[in-house]
């Protein structure tokens, strides 16, 4: 595991903006050939943005017209590998081929442009949903290592140390994520939420989950955390609302099939998560 120590001096140290000479470095290495394939990349990740399945797809196209472009283009390539991971994580594909192809993208990516951060964060999150969680780690340290500054990475970093037992070191990059970009899309929201819940900071998770659902009410993991956060905080009639929410969204709605999905690392964290939703009366 990663540790605490060590996460802790890479978190104040991405506070420390890049030289000017280490920007225009990174900048020069990420940049497309032609402004026709930046526009492609630029579209791409607007429509990403929209949050919505139809537009998911059609951003795919524009990151494959990217690379179309240039398929030496790395930021295109990571960005299509990012859109694999989010096919499953977020919008429910095919697990194994969506995160056989993040990986495939992410590792050329890599090989197009060792100093992002951007891949290894992907590749960090791929492998630990395979259970290689030692590769993932590595992939992890090496992203942390370069210093990530952009908000994707730092969200991206934030939802592996979530899931593998550092939800304190995940609130701090989610919230540098959400300071970097004002128009972070609704799911960060989801992931700040959890955390705050696995460190019991029940007040703030659910400031934070209720401002997701403002911001989007059919997204399920905003109503599921709120639900084992208001069980967790002892208020019965509120979880049991938030879990029939659940239950509507998702009628076939299982602990068992959360427990498979989550990816939690530590059976503590799991346990923790199924407790209070069982006490909010989601079924088994």
């Amino acid at each position: 595991m990663l540790q605490d120590e060590v996460i802790g001096e890479i978190v104040r140290a991405l506070a420390i903006e890049l030289s000017p000479g280490e920007r225009a470095s990174t900048v020069a290495a990420e940049a497309p050939p032609n402004m026709e394939t930046y526009e492609f990349l630029l579209h791409g990740l607007e429509l990403r943005s929209r949050f919505n399945w139809r537009d998911f797809l059609e951003a795919r196209k524009m990151f494959r017209k990217a690379l179309e472009h240039d398929e030496d283009y790395a930021r295109a390539g990571t960005e299509l590998g990012n859109h694999h991971y989010e096919a499953w994580r977020i919008w429910g594909g095919n697990r194994d081929e969506n995160l056989r192809q993040t990986i495939a993208f992410a590792e050329r990516a890599v090989e197009l442009n060792p100093r992002s951060a951007r891949p290894y964060v992907l590749l960090a999150l791929a492998h630990k949903f395979l259970g290689e969680h030692d590769v993932a780690e590595r992939d992890a340290r090496r992203a942390l290592d370069l210093g990530p500054t952009e908000a994707t990475s730092l969200a991206g970093l934030a939802d592996y140390l979530r899931l593998s037992g550092n939800p304190e070191q995940s609130i701090e990059l989610m919230r540098q994520a959400m300071r970097r970009d004002p128009y972070f899309p609704a799911f960060y929201l989801a992931w700040l939420g959890h955390a705050y819940f696995m460190v019991g900071q029940y007040d703030e998770a659910t400031v934070v989950l209720r401002r997701g659902i403002e911001r989007d009410t059919t997204y399920v993991p905003f109503h599921l955390f709120l639900a084992a956060t208001y069980a967790a905080k002892g208020k019965a009639e509120d979880a049991k609302r938030a879990a029939a929410k659940v239950v509507e969204l998702v009628p076939g709605f299982t602990l068992s099939g959360y427990a498979g999905f989550i990816g939690h690392r530590h059976q503590l964290d799991l346990d923790r998560d199924l407790t209070a939703l069982r006490k909010a009366g989601l079924p088994e």
